[in-house]
Parts: C-alpha cells; structure tokens; sequence
C-alpha cells in the first residue's frame, strides 16, 4: 500500500509497505542538485554529499559505518543535477536504525577540515577517471554542447578550481543556505509499520526554512556535429538530442518501450543489425535521458578507427528508417512484455521502489502503482508510439559527436 503524508516540519513522507519482505529501504531525497550551483560553487553538492559521511556532533565517521555493518545494511548516496539523496537498505526490524543515523547525518553535520582535504583529493581522481573512461568523457563533452548555457550542462563532480576554494566554513553555510533549506522528501518501502515511521519522523525532524528552489526550462543550443581527436585507442562515437518534456506518464513509457526496442538491449535493431549482422562495432547502445524540464536520447557506440565511417552511415540509417516507418507491431508486443517483466523483477527490490516512490511524486505529481503501470502497458499500440514520434523525435535532429585517435 502506497501512503503520501506531510508532517509538521514541512517534510513529505512517501511510504509503501511490502508484507513478503523481509527488508526496508529508505531515502531523504533533498530537491536540489548540480543544476542549482552558482559559479563559483560547482560540485559543492557532490563535495557536500561525501562529507556528510565524515562525523557529526554524535557520531564518528566510523562509528556510522559501524552502526549500519552491525546489521548487514548498506548505507549510500548520490548526487544528480536535481537532487541529492541519502539512503540505506536494512532488515525490516532495524528501520528506526536507517531513520536516526540519516536524520543525525543530514541535520547536524560538522565537515571537519581534514577530512574535508582528503574529500576533495579523492573527488579530483574521480574528475580524472571521468577524462580517462571513453564512454564518460564522450557524455560528459556532448551534454556540455547539448546545453551549452543551462546548468544541465555542468558536470556534477564539478572542476578541481571550483572545490579548492571550499573550506570548512564556505562549505557548512553552502550545506545551510542551499541544501539544507531545499524541500525534503523521505521515501520508504518494505516491511513496517506506517503509524510507527510517522511518529519516529515527526520525532527526528526538526523544523526547517525552506526555499522554493527552480531555474528556467533549458533550451538546447544549435545542432551539432564535432570531431575531436584523442588519446583512446578505439573511436567513441554519441548522438543525441533534446526532446519536449510535456510528456504525460504513458507517453514516457512509449518513449521507454521505443528506446529499448531501437537500443537498449540484446534484441534491439542497433545490436542485430549494426553488432551482430555486421560486426561494425564492440559496442552499441541507446538510452534515453529523463530530466524533469527536458527529455533527450543518446546513441552511444565503440568501434576501431577502420570501421568508424561504415558505422556512422549504417547507425544514422537505422535512425531514419525507424523514424520514418516507426516500430513493428511485434517490436511493441515483445517491448511491452519485457518491461513488464523487468519491472515485475525490480519491483523485489526494496531499493529500486523506495527510489520510484520520490521519481514519481516529484514527476507526475501522484505514485503510479504497479497496476496502473501494467494496464498503462498494456495498452500501448502502433497509433500511439507514431504519436509520440510524431511529438518527440521527428521534429528535431540528432547532433553528433566524434572522438577519435585518428585526425
């Protein structure tokens, strides 16, 4: 059962109780992200997210990660362009465990300075270790194009200039003034008892000031096509684009249904007719991007220098193609049951419905149940993915991005 409370602090609480688990999972989502950072202050968030982890008034950094090893949980995060979440997954019999440690972590952090110093070292290698993965340069550096004077076009992990002028004070009333202050959702599935979460929460949570926190709706820069050369020894190749985000929940299932169907798995034309038929590539793929103001799609392949101008002509080939006469009747037949089928296996995992329960209220404004999903589903046709091509994908153009070792 699926339950949308707001408590007295102004925090909502989202809840679903699963009777044949034995887990819980559970996520204090605050809406803010990346895409919020002034300059000056890109990848604080992130900084933010990796330091809440180092201690609070109550707690050590090692006796946090040592109260949640104790019962075999895991404890988490992340941060995106629109939100940061804290989460951890447990026993159904210790949520009150998932709910003090995170409620102590996010409300009275203390960012100590030379934990801080070594936050910031480790987060420059993963900057470097985005430069040194293909696949993450290549989306990295197209997003940048993609979006050129919008936020979304700034890399989450920030620049190495930005975080050294982060310190123990610049950083706490950053965490004050932005984060801290951003709306809160806390999102829980698995085995326990609603009535007990609330009065726990209502305990926990202390009063906050809030602030409406939004930016404008980000408008893609001009199509483009771009080779640049590099030091990998396989060619990386991306196209993409950015699509209308008015888009209802079924339409953005139709859009999953056509992504998979084109891309996304072993079955998809992309991989029969360009990797299997031939051989043109090592890898291939499409994925869609699902921001709440904008939608996009990326075509993603990796292929020796040799073969690169044969895939270019046969990928962009298969794009007309399928645009112009859309999916086969048994393409959305077999679509519509493999997500069925990965939803009906992701919907075990407490973790994976705890995350769904804060995407859908802060998207759709309502939580879609698995049954409403299904039927939605179901009734998927041919007429209805040609609309949504129609609405999305036929009205703009892929641009392109080339990085190669050869000039």
């Amino acid at each position: 059962m699926i339950s949308n409370h707001q408590i007295s602090s102004g925090v909502k609480v989202l809840m679903e109780t699963v009777s044949h688990t034995k887990a819980v999972s559970m996520g204090f989502f605050f809406n803010t992200g990346s895409a919020w950072e002034p300059l000056g202050n890109r990848g604080w968030s992130h900084l933010v997210e990796h330091m809440v982890f180092k201690g609070t008034n109550q707690k050590t950094q090692k006796e946090i990660a040592l109260a949640i090893d104790r019962v075999g949980g895991d404890l988490n995060a992340y941060t995106d362009k629109e939100e940061i979440s804290f989460y951890c997954t447990l026993p159904s019999d210790h949520w009150g465990l998932g709910l003090e440690l995170l409620s102590d972590m996010l409300q009275d952090p203390i960012f100590p300075e030379n934990e801080l110093r070594k936050e910031k070292s480790v987060i420059y290698k993963e900057i470097s270790a985005i430069k040194d993965d293909p696949e993450d340069w290549i989306f990295e550096e197209f997003i940048k194009k993609l979006w050129p004077s919008h936020p979304y076009g700034n890399s989450v992990a920030g620049n190495p200039r930005d975080l050294r002028t982060a310190n123990h004070e610049t950083l706490m009333n950053y965490f004050k003034q932005v984060i801290s202050t951003s709306p809160l959702t806390i999102a829980i599935a698995g085995d326990f008892s609603r009535s007990e979460v609330l009065k726990t929460v209502e305990k926990l949570i202390v009063p906050r000031n809030r602030w409406l926190n939004d930016f404008a709706t980000p408008q893609a820069g001009r199509q483009f096509s771009i080779h640049r050369k590099t030091r990998y020894q396989m060619d990386q190749i991306l196209w993409g684009m950015a699509i209308p985000s008015n888009l209802n929940y079924q339409e953005l299932l139709v859009l999953q249904l056509f992504s998979l169907s084109f891309g996304e798995t072993m079955g998809s034309r992309l991989f029969q007719n360009v990797r299997e038929k031939k051989g043109l590539c090592y890898s291939i793929s499409s994925v869609l991007g699902d921001f709440r103001k904008v939608h996009s799609i990326f075509i993603t392949a990796s292929t020796s220098p040799r073969s690169t101008p044969k895939l270019i002509s046969t990928v962009e080939k298969e794009w007309k193609n399928v645009l112009s006469q859309g999916l086969e009747k048994e393409e959305i037949i077999h679509g519509i049951s493999s997500m069925r089928g990965s939803t009906l296996l992701q919907m075990e995992n407490m973790e994976y419905r705890m995350n769904r329960l804060f995407q859908h209220d802060i998207r759709f404004g309502m939580i879609h149940d698995w049954e409403n999903t299904d039927n939605l589903l179901k009734s998927i046709s041919v007429e209805m993915v040609e609309s949504v091509l129609e609405k999305t994908f036929r009205r703009g153009t892929l641009s392109f991005l080339l990085g190669s070792s050869s000039s």
